[in-house]
């Protein structure tokens, strides 16, 4: 059930403006960090940096090491100007 979980996510995160449903769907189907970096790659393609960076933040505050949240950490600063603050 992990592809229509997935899913789901997408559908609370993208067009209903759902973060949290979104959130709780991704979770189910892998784990807290992963869900925060899915919900920020969300927020990178439709240019809400600021919403982004917070749950890159939770991403990596839950996993530091977590190459996915790096690489997406990476694309917010060449997007932003190139400096990120956590």
């Amino acid at each position: 059930f992990e592809a229509a979980r997935n899913n789901l996510a997408e559908l609370y995160a993208t067009q209903m403006n759902r973060p949290e449903d979104a959130l709780l769907h991704w979770k189910a189907a892998s784990c807290p960090a992963n869900a925060h970096n899915n919900l920020a790659a969300v927020y990178l393609g439709a240019g809400r940096w600021d919403e982004a960076r917070r749950e890159l933040e939770k991403a990596l505050a839950i996993r530091f090491q977590f190459p996915e949240a790096q690489r997406n950490l990476q694309i917010l600063a060449a997007r932003t100007g190139g400096t990120i603050q956590l």
